[in-house]
């Protein structure tokens, strides 16, 4: 995920801070992974090129690396916890989430 998360600029008080954003989102089992290309066409439609997918089986694993660009596939197992924890990591890397629900689409 090295080239994913993009710079902006937020106003602070001092002046203008340079932050790195990244968009989100949590995918599996065979009700949600036929979405995949579909979801990713919409978010790259809207701008989002720096979505990421937290794949959490094989198959939405498959799905997301056949999608162009390198980087945005992550691994995992289920769990709602992952939910919670994958955007505190990013958080403690200094790179702000904005955590899409997959369900949405």
């Amino acid at each position: 995920l090295a080239g994913l998360p993009q710079s902006y600029t937020a106003k602070i008080a001092d002046g203008i801070e340079v932050r790195k954003l990244l968009y989100i989102t949590m995918v599996f089992g065979p009700r949600y992974v036929p979405y995949i290309p579909r979801f990713f066409a919409r978010a790259q439609a809207l701008g989002l090129s720096n979505l990421a997918f937290f794949c959490l089986d094989d198959a939405a694993l498959a799905a997301c690396n056949d999608l162009p660009g390198r980087g945005r596939c992550i691994s995992g197992t289920p769990s709602i916890m992952n939910k919670f924890t994958l955007p505190l990591v990013y958080l403690w890397l200094g790179v702000d989430v904005f955590w899409l629900d997959f369900d949405i689409f």
